[in-house]
């Protein structure tokens, strides 16, 4: 009977040993975690450079020059029209982004030539976009920015008072055009611009003229006209001009407000006149439509007459957001030759209807700047004076060259890029984008269980914020967080570690996945593939680790009750 006993004893220690000592099939989820970032292309294609190099772009030249930046790298140039001018003139605009890369991404845009007479800011864009397509894959930064973002240039918000300044073959250029062409009766007769500026003399500039009084021991500007002909017979010239409508006074805020200092009034012959309606412009229009359904971190608009950097509120003599602005500006100081800065504290003068104060209350563009690029430092010195007696004077400008356009020259156009290039590395360096990391996913993977994930998150511009906070939503953008969470928002160069639940609402079994989005609008979205890696662990808990052990000891004693109990 003893013998029996132990034999039974020692079977079942056996068994227990064998149970606790082989792996156990518990299966516990082990998550696969790809996170989409951009990958960066091998360019296919070699440098290019412009057609026109030396002359300013009328809109069919800036048409081949684009469509040649769109044929030679097409994986990163998109070209494609936003609607049409007054004249019927396409508004091209041309995206840069690394197209294999198709998440939503954060946005940056670039506008120039809203004021025709300041074609240089069309030269400066090109420039832009060579430098771009030049140095992908082999400039790191560049690289970055067009693997990260969506970068908006659009080159000429006014084509037709484009084509009217710099002219071509049977056009001479008329330099003193600002406006967009929106034909006006101004002199009442019921015809409309029939007598415009004209080159009378033949000498392929069209002057400007300015009397001036002296009275009480100072000139007095008291009239200025343009060169031209008595067209319709009424004893007058220039009184009834081409064009138009400000386009950069023409936006809703503050339209026409006549507390302010410029861009109001009925006056079509005003140089700044906001036009019958805010968005009365198809020019407008159209760009208010393009970025309706776009969110951008900051946006610029590249102007020329005066060197200067100017922020919101053009409506007003403070800035929107004094420190991050102040911070800017002190930034580009740092990059910019200092002739850029000589009036960017304040505004110039209050002006009603502009665009950046409409991006900025409209669209929650936080940086909307405008960059005035050009200015010629002996500009006051172009006037001649032709008459001038004790109480009288006349003074000749011979164009508005050198004013607010440099002459047309390869030298002084590229001299001009080389030192305000910077500043545009500098803007797309302050998009607001982010680099998101998954430190640790885990949770059930059939349809309802819990999957929690923990992870950092860095917003890479050193200035801007991410405006909003950012969502966590699936490919169809419906939210995974329950309604009203979200990721607090993100300072500018800030990394962050967070943490959010989720429920699976299918299963992540049999090679299925699940892709997640983390971002917004302005910072685009990073995509985050969740998957279950199949794989079956041992199931680990103290009793498996020191069972083995213990059944020795009971063996031995199971032993020795044997041995006592048979001396018996």
């Amino acid at each position: 009977m003893q013998k029996k006993s132990f034999l039974l004893s020692f079977i079942f220690l056996i068994t227990l040993i064998s149970s606790v000592t082989q792996n156990q099939a518990v299966s516990i989820p082990i998550f696969s975690i790809n996170i989409s970032e951009s990958s960066t292309l091998v360019p296919n294609w070699s440098n290019i450079s412009l057609i026109y190099p030396n002359q300013y772009h009328n809109p069919i030249e800036l048409l081949e020059e684009i469509n040649q930046l769109n044929d030679t790298a097409p994986e990163i140039i998109d070209l494609f029209s936003i609607g049409k001018s007054l004249q019927g003139r396409d508004i091209y605009c041309i995206r840069i982004t690394n197209e294999q890369n198709t998440n939503l991404k954060a946005g940056a845009l670039i506008l120039s030539g809203i004021h025709a007479r300041e074609q240089i800011s069309v030269e400066t864009s090109l420039r832009f976009l060579l430098r771009l397509v030049n140095n992908y894959g082999s400039h790191e930064d560049i690289t970055e920015y067009v693997d990260t973002q969506e970068i908006f240039l659009i080159p000429s918000l006014n084509p037709d008072g484009l084509h009217y300044v710099v002219g071509n073959d049977t056009l001479l250029g008329n330099e003193w055009i600002r406006k967009n062409l929106r034909p006006f009766d101004e002199d009442g007769d019921g015809s409309f611009d029939e007598d415009p500026e004209e080159d009378t003399n033949g000498d392929g500039i069209i002057s400007g003229y300015e009397i001036y009084e002296w009275t009480d021991d100072n000139w007095v500007l008291t009239d200025e006209y343009l060169e031209g002909n008595d067209t319709d017979g009424d004893g007058l010239i220039n009184e009834d001009r081409i064009g138009g409508v400000d386009l950069n006074r023409n936006f809703a805020y503050r339209w026409n407000d006549s507390s302010l200092e410029s861009g109001f009034g009925s006056d079509p012959s005003s140089d700044t006149y906001p036009g019958a309606t805010p968005f009365s412009e198809p020019e407008t229009q159209v760009f208010r439509d393009f970025v309706n359904d776009k969110s951008f971190a900051a946006a610029i608009s590249l102007h020329s007459g005066i060197n200067a950097t100017l922020f919101p509120w053009a409506s007003g003599y403070t800035w929107a957001n004094p420190t991050l602005y102040n911070n800017m500006f002190n930034d580009l100081g740092q990059i910019l030759p200092n002739r850029f800065f000589g009036q960017g504290v304040q505004t110039l003068y209050s002006v009603a209807g502009d665009w950046a104060d409409w991006m900025y209350v409209e669209r929650d563009c936080l940086v909307p700047m405008t960059f005035e690029i050009y200015h010629n430092g002996s500009s006051d010195d172009l006037g001649q004076v032709e008459e001038e007696n004790s109480t009288y004077r006349r003074v000749r400008w011979d164009g508005m060259y050198g004013y607010f356009a440099p002459e047309e020259s390869g030298y002084y156009f590229d001299s001009l890029w080389e030192d305000i290039q910077p500043a545009f590395d500098y803007w797309l360096d302050i998009t607001p984008r982010l680099k998101v990391q998954v430190k640790s996913i885990k949770g059930g993977t059939n349809t309802g269980n819990t999957v929690e994930v923990r992870l950092s998150i860095i917003n890479l511009s050193p200035r801007i914020n991410t405006i909003e906070n950012l969502k966590v939503v699936y490919e169809n953008f419906d939210s995974v967080l329950p309604s009203g969470w979200s990721i607090p928002g993100i300072s500018p160069g800030t990394n962050v570690h967070d943490s959010f639940e989720f429920e699976l609402k299918q299963p992540l079994t049999n090679g299925k996945n699940i892709t997640i989005l983390i971002g917004n609008n302005f910072t685009g979205y990073t995509p985050i593939v969740i998957q279950e890696k199949i794989s079956t662990q041992p199931e680990t808990t103290p009793f498996n680790v020191v069972a083995p052990f213990l059944a020795i000891p009971v063996l031995v004693l199971a032993k020795k009750s044997f041995k006592s109990r048979g001396k018996k």
